[in-house]
């Protein structure tokens, strides 16, 4: 697969939105439903009503009257032995997506929109060899995604989102610094982690998936999301222990002492490893201009901002 490096679009501006031709109530099809994006997605579209078919790994209970659970797997099971939808919204894996698109006999005019990862490009130059490989692998489901669309009449849109949060999940990265601080009571970081960050809010990531999928505008291209904040990564990590209610302390790490940390962490198994690699690029700032949400009419939120209504 061709790197999907040419599909990335500008930082854009405000653009007149037009109504998606697939109509104003379609059904829907959301992969990844169980996830902290997912869920929030579920939320919004069941909140107004709309008939959704959701996918998930493990077989949910049936929540809502609106809502068709299914347990499948993306990476094997056939995506024509689903009900058809006129909207299919991916908030799972990426390269799982690319692999399930590729089988399906959607009609033409099918709305796609997928939820990529920043780490396209912040991971590109990693001293890891797996977050480079992931970069690498990321870039290319979204230029295959992109691909077929243009191949069978689909109107695609790819979303690389920055650090994701959310106060209701426990499965997101903050989320692995959080449970080490309650385990250990203290949470060592570099005494330098001040790159700068912007945590996206899952039930915005929500939010921009939707606006795409109402309007064509954005079809053929990849959007760049990241928080409506700025903030330092200690000062970051903070925030979220305080918000959690966390007691345990953070203890500064002189250099010496936190290359050490870094160099013992991945010995903990694969989380260790993800914790790592938070660390040794906690000095560099990973933030973007965020002018692509105005392509969409949304606004993100500061960092741990109050909760805002879910039917906004």
């Amino acid at each position: 697969m061709a790197s999907g490096s040419n599909a990335v679009i500008a930082c854009g501006y405000a653009v007149t939105m037009t109504q998606s031709t697939i109509g104003k109530n379609p059904p829907y099809l959301l992969l990844g439903a169980s996830g902290a994006v997912g869920l929030r997605v579920l939320a919004r579209l069941s909140a107004r009503g709309d008939e959704i078919t959701a996918l998930s790994r493990q077989l949910r209970p049936q929540a809502q009257a609106n809502t068709q659970w299914y347990q499948h797997n993306v990476y094997h099971d056939d995506p024509n032995a689903l009900p058809t939808a006129a909207v299919v919204i991916s908030a799972g894996p990426l390269d799982g997506m690319a692999v399930w698109a590729a089988r399906a006999n959607w009609r033409e005019g099918t709305r796609l929109v997928a939820l990529s990862s920043l780490s396209a490009e912040t991971k590109a130059d990693s001293d890891n060899a797996q977050e480079r490989a992931l970069a690498q692998r990321l870039r290319e489901c979204e230029a295959a995604l992109l691909a077929l669309g243009k191949a069978r009449g689909w109107l695609v849109t790819v979303i690389r989102a920055s650090l994701i949060y959310d106060p209701q999940s426990a499965q997101l990265s903050l989320d692995q610094l959080l449970a080490l601080a309650k385990r250990m009571h203290f949470l060592p970081l570099p005494r330098d982690a001040n790159g700068l960050r912007q945590p996206v809010h899952a039930d915005d990531l929500a939010q921009a998936l939707l606006a795409c999928t109402a309007s064509d505008t954005t079809a053929d291209a990849v959007l760049r999301l990241a928080g409506g904040e700025r903030i330092a990564f200690a000062q970051m990590v903070a925030r979220y222990l305080a918000m959690h209610g966390a007691t345990a302390r953070i203890v500064w790490l002189p250099g010496w002492s936190a290359r050490m940390l870094q160099a013992l962490l991945p010995l903990l198994g694969r989380r260790g490893r993800s914790i790592a690699s938070q660390l040794a690029r906690s000095r560099h700032n990973l933030v973007i201009d965020n002018g692509d949400w105005l392509q969409i009419g949304v606004a993100p939120r500061s960092f741990c901002a109050p909760k805002r209504d879910e039917s906004d």
